[in-house]
């Protein structure tokens, strides 16, 4: 028997509100059969898919902010501006938070800097992670924190520097609903 050839697919579900992901496993057997083998054990729910977004930059033609968050892949952001522009995606309730993941629009490839800002309910914000160093056009850039942030009803991204106008094709944050006190 031949080894087996592993295959990856991934799994979007998509309401008005809230984007799932997850991913399964398929396999092709030696006699050329796709099996599905095994389903990876997580579900993911994108809290920022769709929700209200709002940034400081001009905006490039069709590309305005809600590109940015619309789960398309294909739309984005684009700032019209390089480093000060920024974008706030409202969560419209208060969300724990597991990770983070922009998709980013960059060319020329080079040195930038972004920062993810956390808002936990009030109108002053926390830095929460610092993407730098050499990126390049369609680069997905990510952070999973050590212990999920409870309590997140917005973050700011902020372009710090960047050798182009700030552009993001597809901003994710990954988590659920926090739980009423």
């Amino acid at each position: 028997m031949d080894a087996e050839t592993n295959h990856f697919a991934e799994l979007c579900l998509s309401s008005d509100t809230e984007r799932t992901v997850g991913k399964i496993q398929i396999m092709r057997d030696s006699y050329d059969r796709s099996v599905v083998k095994d389903t990876m054990s997580y579900s993911q729910t994108n809290i920022a898919y769709n929700k209200t977004v709002t940034a400081f930059a001009g905006v490039s033609q069709n590309m305005t902010p809600d590109k940015a968050v619309d789960g398309d892949t294909t739309t984005w952001w684009n700032a019209n501006q390089g480093a000060g522009a920024w974008i706030k995606v409202d969560f419209q309730g208060t969300f724990n938070v597991t990770q983070f993941m922009m998709k980013i629009g960059m060319q020329p490839s080079g040195n930038a800097i972004f920062e993810i800002y956390g808002y936990y309910g009030s109108s002053d914000s926390t830095l929460i992670h610092t993407f730098s160093g050499n990126m390049t056009n369609n680069q997905w850039l990510t952070y999973t924190p050590t212990t999920q942030l409870s309590g997140l009803t917005a973050i700011r991204i902020y372009a710090r520097q960047n050798v182009s106008w700030a552009a993001i094709v597809e901003i994710q944050a990954i988590g659920a609903l926090a739980p009423a006190n």
